[in-house]
């Protein structure tokens, strides 16, 4: 508050409030920077697999969100590889774990869940998205 209130007046007036959203949305990009590059560095992808992973999630976003709800994660997958009940379920829990229990993905959580997938070949998802147009 101090850094918003140079002039000491001790009130909020809507230059002060601009003032003050301006920091937090700096410190919100810091926080969301920070936690992107822990998760590539965590999940162990590739500069290319990160741009390509995030292409796959901006497209995968609902009309005015920026973070993926399990449905349209799990649509994603059973795109890949088709889901009963029993996947479905595992699925969630595994969404559920990574995300934090939160009910949405962030791109982050998204690399991180898209790590689990493949380290633990969830539904042979790794024999179907690896071929000659993969690595």
């Amino acid at each position: 508050m101090r850094e918003v209130d140079q002039d000491a007046t001790g009130s909020l007036d809507f230059e002060h409030f601009l003032k003050l959203m301006g920091l937090f949305r700096g410190f919100k990009d810091k926080e969301r920077s920070r936690k992107e590059q822990q998760a590539t560095k965590e999940a162990g992808f590739t500069n290319q697999e990160v741009a390509e992973f995030r292409e796959l999630f901006l497209n995968s976003l609902g009309a005015d969100s920026q973070d993926l709800g399990f449905e349209e994660f799990r649509a994603m997958i059973h795109g890949i590889t088709p889901l009963g009940d029993a996947l479905t379920t595992e699925l969630e829990e595994i969404f559920a774990e990574v995300c934090k229990k939160q009910t949405e993905a962030d791109f982050p959580d998204f690399l991180l869940l898209l790590r689990k997938l493949l380290d633990c070949n969830f539904a042979s998802i790794k024999d179907k998205t690896s071929g000659p147009q993969r690595r």
